[in-house]
């Protein structure tokens, strides 16, 4: 009898739980779904006021430019080339409705080499920091890469002038890829304290050689950096809200 019980416990408590599970499992597309990241962030931008998409970088015609290099090669333009991908085209339609800058189908070329992997790192950056508004909560980006084992990282300064580091991962995949990455909240928490909540800024970008890789150049295409912002005079701590999609 007590086996009985515990086993219809186990079920009812099953019946219970997979529900929750199905629904958390639902709250935000996988990785790889980049359709489905733009519909996330589509969805929040139309059903609440308190967000706002901020393109930070189309990637059109912004100088950037090689600092602190440990290669020779350290080269950096514009070519007329983009994601050909339905979700890309989809999130240009949204972008067109924030920004100031005609598209003109280019995309950031960087090209650098590691002669030393794991001693030799690669590092540009905007001639000026770009200002973000508000609370940044996430990040996306599309990025080309061609399975190369080095590591991505983008780089904040928040309120208080406190650089801040935020890891990509690693670039191993071939072709286009969106990420779409949770932002720390030291990146704005520090305005509370300073009352200014346009202090935050993007500073850059930075390649980590993997120490295991095969010497020779890689070459990454860099296109529609956009940040979702919480624009609301709301006091919250942690971007909890969107990590419940």
């Amino acid at each position: 009898m007590a086996i009985r019980f515990s086993v219809i416990t186990f079920l009812v408590i099953g019946l219970l739980v997979l529900p929750i599970h199905s629904a958390w499992c639902r709250s935000y597309p996988a990785p790889y779904d980049a359709m489905g990241s733009v519909l996330a962030w589509e969805s929040l931008l139309t059903v609440d006021n308190r967000y706002q998409l901020i393109v930070l970088e189309e990637f059109e015609h912004r100088h950037y430019f090689a600092y602190s290099p440990s290669t020779e090669l350290a080269e950096l333009y514009y070519i007329f080339n983009t994601p050909n991908d339905k979700a890309f085209r989809y999130e240009s339609n949204l972008v067109s409705n924030y920004s100031e800058v005609e598209s003109t189908s280019r995309s950031l070329l960087v090209m650098t080499s590691f002669t030393v992997p794991g001693h030799q790192n690669f590092h540009f950056k905007p001639e000026l920091p770009l200002p973000i508004y508000g609370r940044p909560t996430r990040l996306s980006v599309w990025v080309r890469s061609d399975e190369y084992p080095h590591r991505l990282e983008f780089e904040f300064k928040n309120a208080l002038g406190q650089t801040v580091k935020v890891d990509a991962g690693r670039l191993y995949w071939k072709g286009w890829r969106r990420l779409d990455i949770t932002l720390p909240r030291e990146l704005y928490r520090s305005a509370r304290l300073t009352g200014d909540q346009n202090r935050t800024q993007f500073t850059g970008i930075s390649i980590y050689s993997h120490p295991k890789s095969k010497p020779g150049a890689i070459s990454l295409q860099f296109d529609h950096l956009l940040i979702l912002s919480d624009i609301s005079n709301q006091q919250y701590d942690g971007a909890d809200i969107v990590d419940e999609w």
